[in-house]
């Protein structure tokens, strides 16, 4: 009769339990690769919000001023009247993928266009994943 209890007590093969490790080791990598999709279009979209909010800045300077902003340093720096556009920076800003963001003439080449410009996930200037204050409304995220 202990031969019959010992029989019915019977565990996971090796064969078994590579299988369920291989199906656990599946799942993460497709958990992972959309873990890091989303953290793509969260770079994405930060960047977005960013480019527009420093456009805002960039017109608000030209409105009071009359003029564009030579760099950032103009509008980081505290002015005659003790204020400064952007308080919260000592320095210019970067966008999520460690890349300053860029003021840049804007599509219409006139001195008073000027956009927000960041180089977005390559980190060069000119390429189609390029994100600007001129076409951050419109662009998808990749």
């Amino acid at each position: 009769m202990q031969n019959d209890n010992r029989s019915s007590q019977r565990g996971f093969t090796l064969v078994e339990v590579m299988v369920v490790i291989v199906i656990l080791g599946m799942l993460a990598t497709i958990v992972t690769s959309s873990l890091l999709r989303s953290g793509d279009e969260a770079r994405v979209s930060t960047t977005k919000m960013q480019v527009l909010e420093f456009q805002k800045v960039v017109d608000l300077y030209y409105n009071t001023n009359a003029k564009m902003p030579e760099d950032w340093n103009v509008l980081i720096e505290k002015d005659t009247t003790g204020r400064a556009y952007i308080d919260n920076l000592s320095e210019p800003p970067t966008d999520p993928w460690g890349t300053e963001y860029r003021i840049a003439p804007g599509p219409s080449g006139r001195a008073n266009d000027r956009i927000v410009l960041s180089c977005g996930p390559d980190t060069q200037e000119g390429t189609e994943d390029d994100i600007t204050s001129a076409n951050a409304r419109s662009k998808t995220p990749k």
